[in-house]
């Protein structure tokens, strides 16, 4: 027969500031919460007011509901759409902005050895430099807006 009534001594109050402990180190109560539950659990002459402190913390205070991999325990749920599960968006603009890049990464690429032997080997004018650094420019900029935009993921604006 259940006795919420039953008087209570120090060694229920004891274990009950352990088990309050517990909880408090495992992150489930804030420092408010533990105090006012300490003061509740010292103040308690009857089992139900020590109950009624622990009704909304698991029995076991070391339980885990979360990990690394999702909901476990209790907690786990397969109609509980959580964060690690939702699907990853697949970047805005796909292949074509990929090549996009790989082009353009190529003409920046080679748009200086090409002026720098034109204008050494072959007596192209200084302009065809000044060209060089103009293309260099703007196709890095396409490339730095493309990976702003999320169109590219990062490292693939080469």
């Amino acid at each position: 027969m259940d006795k919420p009534f039953l008087r209570i001594g120090d060694a229920e109050r004891d274990a009950a500031l352990e088990l309050l402990q517990s909880h408090y180190a495992a992150g489930r109560l804030s420092t408010e919460e533990f105090e006012e539950r300490m003061s509740a659990v010292l103040a308690a002459h009857h089992q139900d007011e020590l109950d009624a402190l622990f009704t909304d913390l698991p029995a076991d205070p070391q339980a885990r509901f979360f990990d690394e991999t999702g909901p476990v325990g209790p907690a786990a749920s397969p109609s509980a759409l959580t964060p690690w599960q939702a699907p990853v968006p697949a970047p805005r603009g796909g292949n074509a902005h990929r090549t996009l890049s790989v082009v353009l990464g190529t003409i920046s690429g080679t748009v200086w050895p090409v002026a720098l032997i034109g204008v050494l080997f072959f007596g192209a004018p200084w302009r065809v430099v000044l060209i060089a650094m103009v293309v260099s420019i703007l196709t890095g900029t396409i490339q730095r807006t493309l990976r702003d935009n999320k169109a590219l993921p990062p490292g693939d604006e080469d």
